[in-house]
């Protein structure tokens, strides 16, 4: 009944306030399912009073970053859930960069890797956010994962 309710809040939170292009949205050719968007994700944290905190760690000096997001009861102080992101600048759109060369476009490491690491930091952060609050508030059967991370 509990897990019931919740879904009724979601469903009701998207209905009323979360819109479709800022808070959550389809991909084409990647089914019906919506993805969960950050601004959504903070939207259904604060309708459940959750708040999260971060732990970051970074792995190297090409920029990886792993980041885990706690989800705390604002009421309770209880912990609530979990979630996990990573974002490095070995992804390629971070990694390259795209260059003309005799009228053709080619690509090219990035040659001011270091300008990304901040950018890199913050990917992983907000998709350790909407990991945890998918998870926690069973929002993983009405959402899928974040828009960037579909093929």
């Amino acid at each position: 009944m509990e897990v019931r309710q919740q879904v009724n809040q979601i469903q009701y939170l998207m209905k009323e306030v979360l819109k479709p292009g800022e808070h959550y949205g389809t991909v084409p050719g990647c089914g019906k399912k919506p993805t969960l968007l950050q601004p959504g994700a903070e939207k259904i944290a604060y309708m459940f009073h959750l708040v999260p905190t971060y732990d970051v760690r970074r792995y190297d000096m090409a920029g990886e970053y792993e980041v885990k997001c706690t989800l705390t009861s604002r009421d309770t102080g209880e912990v609530m859930g979990e979630g996990v992101g990573t974002c490095s600048t070995m992804e390629s759109k971070y990694r390259y960069r795209g260059k003309w060369v005799n009228g053709s476009k080619v690509r090219e490491e990035n040659p001011d890797i270091a300008d990304t690491w901040n950018t890199v930091l913050k990917i992983a952060k907000k998709r350790a956010n909407v990991d945890a609050v998918k998870s926690t508030t069973a929002a993983s059967d009405i959402f899928t994962q974040d828009i960037e991370d579909m093929p």
